[in-house]
């Protein structure tokens, strides 16, 4: 048990002891402080501790505390008291500060955060918006794209059309020109049958145009000056 009694236990029992007798440090007794502390009486070690605490009371002049005036104690207690008041009022006030300050602080890092938070649902929101116009931009070029295909698509079969029908009338044609060689051969090879309505059409016009009438007689003279 007394191994776990520290210096100090003995030292604040002891003081205690010492207070009650008056700061005669003759009446404070080794046993009493043990049986204090829970001890049923002081051993070797004890007394190592407690002869320690008696012998540094006794340097620090506790022996003659009898010796001051009596009205020197209450003097004590008075300034005592100022002091810590004075401790106490300096120690409240800095400790008041520091809580003001990290008050002020943290009120300005919660409002920081409050900022961040904000700006992180703004980002969100813009980043939502972003993603929608990729997603319909993306959409509208495919829909574009769609349409152009389709539009090469129509054009290609436009043209296979019409190169369908341009090698139908050239088939067309040729027969035509054959036939025509065969059944007419006072016109050239090469006329084709509009071609010759062109030419007939051109004959029978200058054929019924009329021809302008011959005047009858001699034109008459006019005289070289009337007015002979």
């Amino acid at each position: 048990m007394s191994n776990k009694i520290l210096q100090g236990d003995v030292d604040n029992a002891a003081d205690a002891e010492l207070r009650a007798g008056g700061n005669d440090v003759t009446k404070v007794v080794a046993n009493k402080v043990a049986r204090s502390l829970g001890l049923p009486k002081a051993n070797e070690a004890f007394y190592a501790k407690f002869e320690s605490w008696k012998e540094r009371r006794i340097a620090a002049g506790i022996n003659h505390v009898s010796s001051a005036p009596p009205q020197l104690a209450p003097e004590i207690d008075r300034v005592w008291d100022s002091l810590k008041q004075t401790i106490l009022g300096v120690a409240g006030k800095l400790i008041a500060e520091k809580i003001e300050q990290h008050d002020r602080e943290r009120g300005i890092l919660l409002e920081e955060i409050a900022k961040g938070e904000l700006r992180e649902q703004e980002l969100a929101s813009q980043n939502k918006n972003l993603r929608s116009e990729k997603a319909a931009t993306e959409q509208a070029l495919a829909d574009k794209q769609a349409e152009l295909d389709a539009s090469r698509h129509n054009a290609q079969r436009v043209q296979a059309q019409l190169d369908e029908s341009r090698k139908n009338l050239d088939s067309l044609v040729s027969g035509l020109r054959g036939g025509q060689a065969a059944k007419q051969g006072g016109f050239k090879g090469s006329a084709l049958p509009s071609d010759l309505f062109e030419q007939a059409s051109g004959n029978t016009e200058q054929s019924a145009a009329p021809k302008p009438k011959r005047g009858r007689g001699r034109p008459r003279k006019t005289p070289a000056n009337p007015a002979d």
